[in-house]
C-alpha cells in the first residue's frame, strides 16, 4: 500500500538522497546520460516544493518514490517532432524517481496522476528502458521527440 502526498521542505534531504539513488539506478540500467551533473539540483526540488507540485510516495512511512505533477502547459512540449494525441488541457509528469526501493511505486505515482487528469504527457530519455517499459505497460504511446533547453533528445508519450 502506497501513500502519496505533497512534498514538504522537511523532505528535502530525503529527496536529494532518493534522486542520487535514482541516478545510480539509471546508470546501472544502461542510462548514464540522463540526470547528470547532480540533476535535479536541490534548488530545483525546493522550487517544486514551493510551487506545491512535488509529490512523494511512501510505503510504511518510508519514502520510496517522488515526482512532479501539474496541470497546465509545459513550454518544452510546445514543439514536437510528431503529434500529441489531443490538443486540450493536459497534466505533466516530470522527474519521476523510483529507484527500486518498493516494487510498484512508479506505477502508483502515475496512477495517482491519471486519476487527476484524463490526458497526461511525460518525457523520458530514449535509453531509460525501465521507464519506457512502464509507460508502455500503462497504456502511454510514443508521440514523437522534443528537444529540451539543452538540446538533448527526449522521447515523449501521452495517454
Amino acid at each position: 500500500m502506497f501513500t502519496i502526498r505533497t512534498a514538504h521542505e522537511k523532505d528535502l534531504d530525503a529527496l536529494c538522497a532518493l534522486y542520487e539513488e535514482g541516478r545510480q539506478f539509471m546508470a546501472g540500467h544502461g542510462n548514464k546520460a540522463q540526470w547528470q551533473g547532480g540533476y535535479p539540483q536541490r534548488s530545483l526540488l525546493e522550487e517544486d516544493i514551493c510551487r506545491r507540485q512535488m509529490y512523494v510516495c511512501e510505503q510504511n512511512g518510508a519514502l520510496c518514490a517522488s515526482f512532479v505533477f501539474f496541470v497546465g502547459p509545459e513550454a518544452s512540449y510546445a514543439q514536437i517532432d510528431g503529434a500529441w494525441l489531443c490538443d486540450g488541457p493536459y497534466g505533466v509528469v516530470h522527474r519521476l524517481c523510483s529507484p527500486g526501493r518498493a516494487k510498484g511505486a512508479a506505477t502508483a505515482c502515475l496512477q495517482f496522476c491519471m486519476q487527476r487528469c484524463k490526458s497526461l504527457r511525460i518525457d523520458t530519455h530514449e535509453r531509460n528502458t525501465p521507464m519506457r517499459g512502464l509507460l508502455c505497460k500503462l497504456g502511454f504511446v510514443q508521440c514523437g521527440v522534443i528537444w529540451l533547453a539543452d538540446k538533448s533528445e527526449d522521447r515523449k508519450s501521452v495517454v
